[in-house]
């Protein structure tokens, strides 16, 4: 820590919890981003509570919210899926016995026997 100010800021700091999205944190989630971006961060959909409830609620986002005893959302993180595979220990052109590739002269992941 910098100084003795910095100090005495971390030391009164409210306690808080980590846990998933509930609908409750949408608009705090939304306030978060304003106070950090401004209006400036490039995917829209974190300035819409409807839009971050129904993105978690489809299971396209796993938002995770560190909050205050009195539920504020003061930090948050989410989780998403960038591309769905078919199956994510096969590859169409490369199926293994079973379906499962060959790797390293081994059936399906190593340490994971087939």
């Amino acid at each position: 820590m910098k100084n003795d100010e910095d100090k005495a800021m971390y030391q009164e700091r409210e306690p808080f919890t980590v846990g998933s999205f509930r609908p409750d944190d949408a608009d705090g989630i939304v306030d978060l981003f304003r106070a950090v971006y401004g209006e400036g961060y490039p995917i829209r959909l974190f300035y819409d509570p409807a839009a971050i409830t129904a993105a978690n609620t489809e299971g396209r986002y796993y938002s995770i919210c560190a909050r205050t005893a009195s539920g504020e959302v003061i930090g948050v993180t989410h989780l998403y899926i960038s591309r769905r595979p078919a199956n994510p220990f096969t590859r169409p052109a490369w199926p293994g016995p079973e379906g499962i590739p060959q790797l390293g002269g081994q059936q399906g992941p190593p340490g994971f026997p087939v």
